[in-house]
């Protein structure tokens, strides 16, 4: 049925580079302690368990859900608080476990969705359908491109939607951390205003760099 959702999309940076890198065991011992480490703080961060998550390889998905309008503050609320340790903590602890840099990218996005088990008769699953998950996903590859033109970190772009962005001002998710608002160009997103955040660590790089008046890592364009 059509429900309020906030979609998290977020996929790994390099995938195809590192697999052949290194060896099968590896990739799999990385994607188990990867998605424990999720999985476990996606539990925690968002109690309600309003939510359903799935995976393919680096790629993720994490739908919350909600119907009253109490629900849809609280998944927000729970949205926001997983992207801040996935954006901030658990690319450390995967670095202290696993003694390499593993790079992703999230896009945030909410609003009605079909949410429900789809798919053929045989192999139903819950999913959703609807413009909602490919925004998240555009938004993601946005942040990816922020990648390539300079704004690279060894911890996430957070791009997120204008709904979104304004649930993460009232709940004051922007208080750490740092944020600027430009406006998206990636295909399907195009001319969309959105937000990026990144961690605080990041933040006082950024700072440093402006105080400089090196703005090499900042958005490509600003938000009107």
């Amino acid at each position: 049925r059509d429900r309020f959702t906030v979609c998290l999309s977020s996929d790994w940076r390099n995938y195809q580079e590192m697999s052949a890198e290194r060896s099968g065991q590896t990739i799999s011992k990385l994607f188990e302690v990867y998605y424990d480490i999720v999985f476990a703080e996606l539990a925690r961060a968002a109690p309600s368990g309003r939510y359903y998550a799935d995976w393919t390889a680096d790629e993720m998905l994490v739908i919350f859900y909600g119907d009253s309008e109490e629900e849809r503050k609280m998944v927000m609320r729970e949205a926001l608080a997983f992207t801040r340790v996935l954006a901030s903590e658990i690319p450390e602890r995967v670095k202290s476990e696993m003694g390499l840099t593993l790079k992703y990218d999230v896009g945030l996005a909410a609003g009605t969705g079909y949410l429900g088990l789809q798919g053929p008769s045989e192999r139903r699953k819950t999913t959703i359908a609807g413009e909602v998950p490919g925004t998240a996903k555009r938004l993601e590859t946005e942040a990816k491109e922020l990648r390539a033109r300079g704004f690279d970190s060894d911890y996430p772009n957070v791009i997120m939607d204008a709904a979104v962005s304004e649930a993460a001002v009232a709940s004051h998710f922007f208080d750490s951390g740092w944020h600027s608002e430009f406006v998206a160009g990636t295909k399907n997103v195009a001319g969309m205003k959105v937000t990026l955040w990144r961690c605080m660590g990041e933040a006082q790089n950024t700072l440093l760099r402006l105080a400089t008046g090196d703005r090499s890592n900042q958005p490509p364009v600003a938000a009107a």
